[in-house]
């Protein structure tokens, strides 16, 4: 009884400390490049839990005026943003469906569109969060982040 007891919190520690390390890894911006209103960003080790995943865009969107010239919005910037996976890294865009960096030399240019992130802003003006089929809205006031209700997508 005592050693399932031990391999069954072993498991346990196991899983918590995968999810904290997953968490907390440092996201790695491989690529950010705008076209029109819309810019793309490309990353590794992003976050696994959503919220850990907004802490991360709230923190670091300053960073993509500094370092990869996409202006804040309230300067002309776009807003809508959209976050890939870097995954297998740069490939030619082939028949799967990949998206093409402009600022890359083609042929390998492209990354598979594995979503992580869009970033948006609704018709009040909210600052929305699209992580899988659910969408956070962050209030203009408070700048707090809740789930929306009723716009998740699983939902009858």
């Amino acid at each position: 009884m005592k050693k399932r007891l031990f391999i069954m919190f072993s498991i346990t520690v196991g899983i918590c400390a995968a999810y904290v390390w997953l968490n907390h890894r440092d996201v790695r911006i491989i690529n950010a490049v705008r076209d029109s209103s819309v810019a793309v960003i490309v990353v590794e080790n992003f976050p696994i839990s959503d919220s850990a995943r907004i802490k991360w865009w709230l923190t670091n969107k300053a960073l993509l005026s500094d370092k990869f010239n996409i202006p804040a919005e309230e300067k002309g910037g776009p807003d809508h943003f959209v976050i890939y996976d870097f995954g297998d890294g740069y490939r030619e865009e082939g028949s799967r469906d990949r998206y093409c960096l402009s600022n890359v030399p083609s042929p390998v240019n492209c990354v598979d569109k594995n979503t992580l992130m869009v970033v948006d802003r609704n018709r009040k003006g909210e600052r929305s969060f699209l992580i899988g089929n659910t969408v956070y809205l962050q209030n203009n006031k408070d700048k707090s982040v809740v789930r929306s209700k009723g716009e998740n997508k699983n939902e009858n």
